[in-house]
């Protein structure tokens, strides 16, 4: 019952370990399919097998299966603790925490108040951007779109002299306020030390993101469209 794309990819996967020299082998991944296969055959070929994280995870992640993995790189410790709960089967393995962003900040210096909106391709990002544009009054604003974002912007009615869309890995950083979706960007802004207010809509209440609102006090979380863009709409008509 599995695509045969699957079953093949297991079947080259497991000729190159059987052919590959080197005991080390190492990857971003988590514990999405690809991962926990390369984790399981590395284990089965006896080679070790390092992860390194590439985004943040949350919590009861209920996987299937736990993967065996010989060392993580967490971004810190409480992402550690993280893979040693949910996604790591074995007790002996190492971690260390480092984090290096891949995000190019840029400062512009602001004439008026000017508010960042961070795209994630999930079907409430309308829905969200619509309730910005909607309560923006004088203040302008810039969507910073992801590479696979899955906004309908026919469907989005706004001035191009107030709202501005860019897709770009320079990030602006001189932001009043950022209003997020479900994205690591807000971790990353956090980490280069943005301390104004950051609101971020998560699915649900187990996401690795509600970390970062516990750590922090600039970052307010909310996992319901409508309490999220009510918190948005009485902090634009305030102003702040």
């Amino acid at each position: 019952g599995y695509p045969k794309g699957y079953i093949l990819d297991y079947v080259l996967w497991k000729e190159f370990f059987g052919r590959y020299l080197p005991d080390k082998i190492g990857s971003s991944g988590h514990y999405d399919r690809l991962s926990t296969q390369i984790a399981l055959l590395a284990h089965m070929f006896k080679k070790k097998y390092y992860m390194k994280q590439h985004g943040l995870i949350g919590h009861k992640l209920n996987l299937p299966s736990k993967i065996p993995v010989y060392s993580v790189v967490a971004y810190d410790d409480i992402e550690a603790d993280k893979f040693q709960q949910e996604v790591v089967l074995n007790a002996d393995c190492l971690y260390s925490t480092e984090y290096i962003s891949s995000v190019e900040f840029v400062c512009t210096k602001m004439c008026h108040i000017h508010i960042g909106i961070i795209d994630t391709p999930i079907k409430e990002m309308n829905e969200i951007i619509l309730g910005v544009i909607e309560n923006l009054g004088d203040i302008k604003c810039t969507v910073m779109q992801h590479p696979r974002s899955n906004l309908n912007l026919k469907q989005i009615s706004f001035d191009t002299e107030q709202v501005n869309f860019v897709c770009s890995r320079q990030k602006e950083f001189n932001y009043d306020l950022i209003i997020s979706g479900p994205s690591t960007l807000a971790y990353d802004y956090v980490m280069a030390g943005y301390d104004r207010p950051i609101f971020v809509y998560v699915l649900d209440d187990n996401s690795g993101l509600c970390d970062l609102a516990r750590r922090y006090s600039n970052v307010r979380i909310c996992s319901t469209i409508n309490g999220f863009l009510e918190l948005i709409k009485n902090n634009l008509r305030r102003g702040e």
